[in-house]
């Protein structure tokens, strides 16, 4: 039969007990710097945000003179109507 071992009170290693929560001073820290880091990635993020919404905004414009160009390479070499129209005056420019 095999021996079983069975360890006694007095065997076992007394375990430290962890603090079951946060200070009040840990908490405080933590909150600053989130609050810190926000504060330096927020100017960022919407400098990017502006340079996004430059590039859409060119994007589109190549966008419209590729289709204009393609439509002129489909239509013997002259634009749309409308591309050869005068500007109306809301948007004549003095």
């Amino acid at each position: 039969m095999k021996s079983m071992n069975f360890l006694w009170r007095s065997q076992v290693r007394p375990t430290r007990e962890l603090p079951s929560a946060f200070t009040l001073i840990e908490l405080l820290v933590v909150i600053s710097i989130i609050a810190l880091l926000a504060g330096i990635l927020l100017p960022a993020l919407s400098s990017a945000k502006a340079t996004a919404a430059t590039e859409k905004c060119l994007s589109n414009s190549r966008t419209i003179a590729l289709i204009m160009e393609l439509y002129a390479h489909d239509d013997a070499k002259s634009y749309s109507p409308a591309a050869q129209m005068p500007m109306s005056a809301p948007f004549e420019m003095s």
